[in-house]
């Protein structure tokens, strides 16, 4: 067969691969889903509030916003909260539901009140329960609960709080158990849009940022001396 080759050779040619046409086509609307071409076109409105308090909480959004607040017993985390409470009642103009259910609503109270210049803009509650928290969740754009172990209730009941109430922005209280550890587990560490830890150091009461999505994990901020005091990331 080498010596004696067929000079002819018949080559069949391949078809060309037919290429479909993409076809572009308007997704149906949904309530909760959306097309990543829309989503180039979403505004989504961030904010900042002022002051050394407001750069330590870094740059918030309305999407599911939830700071979980926690710390060791007598370190100041209440009073802690009225300060938030306060930064954005006067920063953003919001009415704030604040269910104080450790300690109720008394003379520790009205102290905090009058430190913090609070009027009717701040509403308080001695008691309540989960439905009465969902139902605050309706009526105002900030809700506060110390603690959301006196709720006595489920802890999936933290996310769907968040997912229930997407525009209502949560400042919720968890205790520590002996052990040192968040009451209610570590999913509300990780669930949490921010998770905050006050401590006692050096004769101040100190915030520190241990997680969060807006930009200031690592961050510290002195309660005592109301300014941000280490801003570097340790990650």
């Amino acid at each position: 067969r080498l010596n004696s080759p067929n000079p002819v050779q018949v080559i069949t040619s391949l078809p060309k691969p037919v290429i479909p046409k993409r076809i572009i086509t308007k997704p149906e609307p949904s309530g909760n889903s959306i097309g990543a071409g829309d989503l180039q076109h979403v505004h989504f409105q961030t904010f900042r509030l002022p002051g050394e308090l407001g750069a330590f909480l870094g740059e918030l959004d309305h999407n599911k916003t939830c700071f979980a607040l926690t710390g060791d017993s007598g370190a100041g985390k209440s009073w802690f909260s009225f300060e938030i409470a306060r930064l954005f009642i006067t920063g953003m103009g919001f009415s704030v539901k604040y269910f104080s259910l450790e300690e109720g609503v008394g003379k520790l109270t009205q102290e905090k009140v009058a430190a913090y210049g609070l009027g009717n803009e701040l509403n308080l509650a001695g008691t309540g329960s989960l439905e009465d928290v969902r139902k605050a969740a309706k009526e105002y754009p900030m809700v506060v609960v110390d603690s959301f172990t006196s709720l006595d209730t489920k802890v999936t009941e933290f996310e769907r709080l968040r997912t229930d109430f997407p525009n209502t922005l949560f400042l919720l209280i968890f205790q520590k158990t002996t052990a040192g550890n968040m009451r209610g587990g570590s999913s509300i560490k990780y669930n949490s849009s921010a998770t905050i830890n006050v401590i006692k150091r050096d004769g101040q009461r100190i915030a520190i940022m241990e997680k969060g999505r807006y930009g200031t994990i690592g961050w510290e901020y002195s309660i005592t001396n109301k300014q941000v005091i280490k801003t570097d990331d340790p990650n």
